[in-house]
């Protein structure tokens, strides 16, 4: 081996630790978030319970403020799933943006290793929290880019384009940014059903008996 190209599997290496590094430090993150998430998931549980409780007990104000409880800790939930599929997104793609650099490598392409990975910016926006979307476009944009420059690179050998393709081929995890809108009524209604099961369905068909009854009489 050159001096020259010495030189460049040393920079390649320091580039895929800086890679793997940004992969567990976004499993870290996901893993702290799935946690946050099942506590929440908690907390709605048993807010669900405590409507139950006050529905049966005839205290229809504590039922109604422990529905509004139930619906704030139910957005909470639908934010840190958000989060959750974000950085499940963002660890598939740098997992293959992994792969890939590492095939390279060891197929003596440091260059190409070196120029793809950004080793300054995407530490940084690994611990920013507040710019995961735009952490999966980069990671996407970067990782993208690298596999068309091997593909190009390993063109006519059919060996080393099979590996870029298999890794390539692998699972992509797909992103629910669907936000559906609800008015307070049905939220609180679709909590209330949640929560009460069929009791809440019984206390509907009286309350439009009892409605009938009331227009009726006019």
């Amino acid at each position: 081996m050159g001096v020259m190209e010495n030189v460049l599997k040393k920079r390649a290496e320091k580039e895929l630790r800086v890679l793997d590094a940004c992969v567990k430090k976004n499993e870290d993150k996901r893993k702290v978030c799935e946690s946050e998430y099942n506590e929440l998931k908690q907390a709605y549980a048993l807010a669900l319970e405590k409507i139950k409780l006050a529905a049966q007990r005839g205290e229809i104000r504590v039922r109604d403020q422990q529905v509004e409880t139930a619906k704030q800790i139910k957005e909470q939930v639908s934010f840190a799933d958000t989060k959750c599929r974000i950085y499940s997104a963002s660890y598939t793609i740098l997992a293959k943006f992994m792969n890939l650099a590492q095939f390279l490598y060891e197929t003596d392409n440091y260059f190409m290793v070196i120029r793809s990975i950004p080793h300054r910016k995407l530490p940084r926006l690994i611990n920013d929290s507040s710019k995961l979307m735009k952490l999966v476009g980069i990671i996407t944009e970067f990782y993208t880019h690298l596999k068309n420059n091997a593909m190009i690179a390993f063109e006519g050998q059919e060996m080393l384009l099979k590996g870029v393709r298999d890794i390539d081929a692998s699972d992509e995890t797909q992103l629910d940014m669907i936000k559906k809108q609800y008015g307070n009524d049905r939220i609180n209604d679709a909590i209330l059903k949640e929560a009460l099961g069929d009791a809440y369905k019984e206390s509907e068909v009286s309350a439009k008996k009892a409605d009938n009854k009331t227009n009726y009489n006019y």
